[in-house]
């Protein structure tokens, strides 16, 4: 199973997990996530990570460009010149088999617009593998929060898709 969650919405040392992938531009230095990490757990898919140009474009509008309109144009840039370019199939099968349990994190929290779930959403369109968006309890316990993730994205990146296929 692959999840998606945010660096500090997980217990990198949380045995139900087989393997945590940090999909972040930066590796995820700011939580010094490769020295909190097993090193046999830890990963890293640089082919996920967002461009530094639209990333940039995209931070630098914030509070300028309406959110929706800024996050859209974001969702599209991010496929565009990140997704489009790649095999959802073959990512999948490189961290996960029908047995283990893989987390893509990043930075957001769950209800915050990120790139981790617009990887979701197009894994899920493409792959027919369920991408939940998962958080865990004080008790260990990992639960699914999707209803935190923007719903919007799944139906725009779809569209996106559907227009440039």
């Amino acid at each position: 199973m692959l999840f998606t969650s945010s660096y500090d919405a997980i217990d990198l040392n949380n045995p139900k997990v087989d393997c945590f992938v940090s999909i972040s531009a930066d590796r995820g230095s700011e939580v010094d996530f490769f020295r909190r990490v097993d090193p046999e757990k830890g990963a890293y898919c640089h082919e996920l990570a967002p461009k530094r140009k639209f990333w940039q474009e995209w931070h630098d509008n914030i509070g300028i460009v309406p959110d929706d309109e800024n996050n859209r144009l974001y969702v599209w840039a991010y496929y565009d010149m990140v997704l489009s370019k790649l095999d959802p199939q073959a990512i999948y099968e490189h961290f996960c088999d029908d047995k283990s349990v893989v987390g893509f994190l990043c930075y957001e929290k769950a209800d915050e617009f990120c790139h981790r779930h617009i990887v979701a959403a197009w894994m899920e369109l493409l792959t027919n593998n369920m991408v939940p968006e998962l958080e865990q309890q004080e008790s260990g316990e990992l639960v699914i929060v999707n209803h935190k993730r923007p719903e919007w994205i799944k139906d725009y990146l779809n569209e996106i898709m559907r227009d440039n296929g």
